[in-house]
């Protein structure tokens, strides 16, 4: 006996997960490339995706590959950020009309 959630998981064409999901197809193909939707299934040329993987993204309980996680860990955010801000006061400082005048 199998445990678990459907018996029988359908695969389904990408219109169908667009139609259940209430998305574009292009909005899907960038959450694949960044990792935050399953990869299709190929059968041939068709790409199809599991039941319950998209019903697990309907539930909000769909859990994204661990190498996700070690990519998003990979990316600065910090320094970025207080670089971007540093240069943005540069920039007000120097255009300010108040201190010209």
């Amino acid at each position: 006996m199998h445990s678990s959630g459907t018996a029988h998981d359908v695969l389904l064409p990408i219109e169908r997960v667009c139609e259940i999901l209430s998305r574009s197809k292009a909005s899907i193909y960038r959450d694949i490339k960044r990792e935050t939707f399953p990869k299709a299934q190929k059968l041939g040329r068709s790409s199809r995706w599991r039941l319950s993987l998209v019903m697990q993204i309907v539930e909000g309980t769909y859990q994204p590959e661990c190498s996700n996680e070690l990519n998003s860990a990979d990316e600065p955010s910090t320094p970025v950020t207080e670089a971007s801000s540093e240069a943005a006061v540069a920039e007000e400082g120097t255009v300010a009309p108040q201190e010209v005048q």
